[in-house]
């Protein structure tokens, strides 16, 4: 499904291009910037900035949880053994009420 080849003619998969980005030291490093903002965001918030700013944070947790998204759909492609077991569940689920507990 998600086979195709390079220009070059040689043989590549979608699956394993994205394979090679989700290994990459700069996906890694943002991937794990935006996860530590999704744990504090509510606190920073909270703590430190004004009530205005809250639509700020908010837009900002709306568009981390849209990454955080597609970091779950490449894993979904790229990995084997991740579709419905426990760390694409978690995945799921913290997603959803991390999101939903930053906007309320």
């Amino acid at each position: 499904m998600f086979e195709g080849t390079t220009d070059d003619g040689r043989g590549s998969s979608f699956r394993d291009k994205l394979g090679i980005i989700q290994r990459h030291k700069a996906y890694l490093i943002v991937y794990w910037i935006l996860y530590t903002y999704m744990m504090l965001n509510d606190t920073v918030k909270l703590t430190f900035f004004p009530k205005p700013a809250d639509i700020f944070f908010n837009g900002l947790t709306l568009l981390v949880g849209i990454v955080w998204m597609v970091d779950i759909i490449i894993r979904s492609i790229t990995e084997n053994r991740y579709v419905l077991r426990f760390f694409f569940w978690t995945d799921v689920f913290s997603l959803i009420f991390i999101t939903f507990s930053a906007l309320t």
